[in-house]
């Protein structure tokens, strides 16, 4: 006699299930392992970019610490000058007064000491504000004091290296060389992985599967599936196949022109590199005899202006040719300290255009 319970509902019971798989791709034409190559090249040019912003930092810090020192090297020489031109003040005074000097020549000087009050405020000026923007690039509060290792601005070495081993070090070193190179071996597996999107993926594995409802009776019958109450855990072996043929053509012609963007750029790269380079080369060499003239030039309007201020006291020359000693030995000293930090900042973007930074 057949049962006439099946439908009737006595109440309600919770049920609990179960579904894990655990799958291991056999073949998949290339497609995990051009995934996994496009990924790693990827990661390696992110890591040339974080290279090429170093780069532009440490270039920002060298130009404020020299600048820093320039303008207060500046500012010294100023103050050597103001002082003199108090000195000779004093005794113009004394000689005009006296009768021994013009009144023409006490106005010379006190005009001297107004400009060279202006430049020394300029300097100062500049000196604070390349101060404050060292301190804002390595990140620290500009009321906190910062002291200089070096006190002075100095030429800096030259690279001894010849062009063209430079160009040799640029087109092998250089940030944006090794990223066009990784970025050509990325996009050129993430073509090949988007072209493998179109064949089938062949795995195994296993899937494990399960139901349990509290309170209710199991059925050891093989020939009756009770869907609420059992167990079950099989092998797999299977493929898949996704047909897009639209789909992967678009993404496979994207990828190609990714890729030929790429390799635009590396070209780009390796033919504007060698100029930067023989540019930045040939602009040191030549500050480097500009700062060599210039020192011979400063050490010789020094020894015009010691002589200058002699010749005056001895009633030589008058206060209008001693402002002349002193107008070209600041202007050729201070123009000799300027090409020092114009040398010095080439010879930080030679080292830049070829890859040489921390």
């Amino acid at each position: 006699m057949l049962r006439d319970d099946a439908n009737k509902l006595n109440g309600l019971s919770p049920s609990f299930g179960l579904q894990a798989s655990i799958i291991k791709p056999l073949y998949t034409f290339g497609k995990i392992e051009n995934y996994y190559t496009a990924a790693r090249y990827k990661h390696a040019v992110e890591e040339s970019k974080i290279k090429l912003a170093r780069g532009e930092t440490w270039l920002t810090v060298q130009r404020a610490w020299y600048g820093y020192l320039t303008a207060r090297d500046t500012r010294a020489l100023l103050d050597d000058i103001k002082k003199r031109l108090e000195g000779a003040q004093g005794y113009t005074e004394e000689g005009v007064d006296e009768g021994r000097l013009r009144l023409a020549d006490q106005f010379a000087l006190e005009t001297a000491i107004a400009l060279v009050n202006r430049f020394i405020a300029q300097a100062e000026g500049v000196e604070r504000i390349a101060m404050d923007g060292l301190k804002t690039i390595i990140g620290l509060p500009l009321s906190q004091p910062l002291e200089l290792a070096e006190r002075h601005i100095q030429p800096v070495a030259h690279i001894e290296h010849d062009l063209d081993t430079l160009l040799t070090m640029a087109l092998e070193g250089r940030p944006e060389m090794q990223m066009a190179e990784h970025g050509k071996i990325a996009m050129r597996a993430y073509v090949e992985a988007r072209q493998a999107e179109s064949r089938p993926d062949i795995y195994a594995g296993v899937v494990a599967m399960g139901q349990y409802t509290p309170g209710r009776d199991r059925i050891n019958n093989p020939y009756l599936f009770d869907p609420l109450n059992y167990a079950a855990v099989t092998p797999v072996l299977g493929m898949r196949w996704q047909f897009q043929s639209g789909v992967n053509r678009a993404r496979v012609g994207q990828a190609e022109a990714e890729l030929q963007g790429v390799i635009a750029k590396a070209q780009q790269a390796q033919i504007g590199i060698p100029f930067q380079v023989a540019e930045a080369y040939h602009h040191a060499n030549s500050l480097k005899m500009q700062v060599k003239e210039l020192r011979e030039g400063a050490d010789a309007a020094r020894r015009w202006m010691v002589s200058s201020f002699l010749d005056y006291e001895a009633g030589i020359i008058d206060a209008s040719s001693l402002a002349d000693a002193l107008r070209t030995y600041a202007t050729t000293r201070a123009e000799y300290l300027s090409t020092i930090f114009d040398y010095n900042m080439q010879i930080a973007m030679l080292k830049h255009a070829i890859g040489d930074y921390p």
